[in-house]
């Protein structure tokens, strides 16, 4: 047996699953407004430190005679007692933008936009996991506030 010991590295990558478990849309008045969403919040495995691809929300005004004031604020993404802010959810209107170029979600409402009747807006999220964080399944709720 030689003198020299072995020494063996283990290089650990960490995946993070990132998910928005909900969105929801809270609307002030249900009599003239009506709001439709499709969404693709599923930002997969990450591993820590890692920058998602970007995801989108569809958001139409099916309403008929008013104008929809659009807000959105999030809460921080939690796995069990870990957590990470909510601020590493960045979206924009705007597809195709830099991640810090993106507003960052935020748990005071942003206004997001004004929508006419029969109008649309996609609304374009990323999502940056911090570096050191616990593996764990994190989920994230989404909200948009519409006002009409």
């Amino acid at each position: 047996m030689s003198k020299f010991a072995r020494a063996f590295i283990v290089l650990l990558f960490v995946s993070i699953l990132v998910m928005i478990t909900s969105i929801n849309v809270s609307v002030a008045d249900d009599t003239t407004c009506s709001i439709s969403l499709i969404s693709d919040l599923a930002f997969g495995s990450l591993s820590a430190g890692g920058l998602s691809s970007e995801k989108t929300v569809a958001i139409t005004n099916d309403g008929e005679s008013a104008t929809t004031s659009l807000q959105i604020s999030g809460q921080p993404w939690t796995s069990g007692s870990n957590s990470f802010d909510v601020s590493a959810t960045h979206f924009s209107t705007t597809s195709g933008e830099e991640y810090s170029a993106m507003n960052q979600l935020s748990t005071i409402p942003f206004d997001l936009a004004n929508l006419e009747p029969s109008s649309s807006e996609t609304v374009y999220f990323r999502v940056m996991v911090p570096n050191n964080k616990e593996y764990g399944n994190y989920e994230q709720t989404i909200t948009f506030t519409v006002t009409c």
